[in-house]
């Protein structure tokens, strides 16, 4: 059992490592499903490539069976939580995204739960944002392993965002982005270690947040498009 074993149940805002590189943390966003034409729902942890991906610049590079692990309450020692899905992990100009298959030993409604820390949503949908949505300044939410919940404005959803690189990997530019500023008089959207979260709006998740420009606006792919490359149900 995850509490009695000293570790966070998993669920979407816990902090998630790669195993090829520890020192790096990231967020899982929340878990999603693949119907598996039984009736049944297979369980996947939705969350960014370039947080899997720990020290391989790219999706092509993984090498089979991928391990990613959470760190225990107290930081001694580490699980296994999950494999990286290679044929699931996109990097491209519109997504940063990937899903995780969780291991074996995990049990759903146990040790990992299909919602967000500190979100009293039973059930979620995928969205989209408008322009409308933009005009109207509409607050969204996400909930990160290193900033915990907190609030933004929708500020463009035609956003271009130039990524920085990184030791492990080049920069890049993303099109069509998801901007989200910080509430008015609140404390920044997010910050590094949040990447992978998803943001919602109501009951609807919306984007997936991976990059945060100079001046503090945080940046996300649409989820519709996210859902489009990986093929999911929430």
């Amino acid at each position: 059992n995850a509490n009695g074993a000293g570790y966070d149940t998993l669920q979407g805002g816990v902090a998630i490592s790669p195993a090829s590189l520890m020192s790096k943390f990231g967020t899982l966003g929340i878990t999603v499903f693949r119907p598996d034409g039984s009736g049944n729902r297979v369980p996947w942890f939705l969350t960014n490539a370039h947080v899997v991906l720990g020290k391989f610049a790219k999706p092509c590079d993984l090498p089979p069976n991928q391990q990613i692990l959470q760190r225990s309450r107290n930081g001694s020692k580490t699980r296994v939580i999950g494999t990286i899905l290679k044929n699931k992990t996109v990097l491209n100009s519109l997504v940063d995204c990937a899903l995780i298959a969780p291991d074996p030993s995990l049990v759903l409604g146990v040790d990992f739960q299909p919602r967000m820390r500190g979100i009293a949503v039973p059930q979620f949908r995928i969205g989209s944002l408008t322009d409308a949505d933009v005009n109207n300044k509409v607050t969204v939410v996400k909930v990160g392993a290193a900033t915990n919940q907190t609030k933004g404005i929708v500020q463009s959803i035609t956003r271009t965002f130039n990524a920085p690189g990184t030791p492990e990997r080049p920069g890049m530019t993303f099109f069509l982005q998801i901007a989200i500023r910080p509430s008015d008089g609140g404390q920044p959207f997010s910050g590094p270690g949040d990447s992978g979260s998803v943001v919602i709006r109501g009951d609807e998740i919306v984007g997936l947040l991976h990059g945060l420009t100079d001046d503090g606006i945080a940046i996300a792919s649409p989820m519709t498009e996210v859902k489009a490359k990986l093929i999911f149900e929430v």
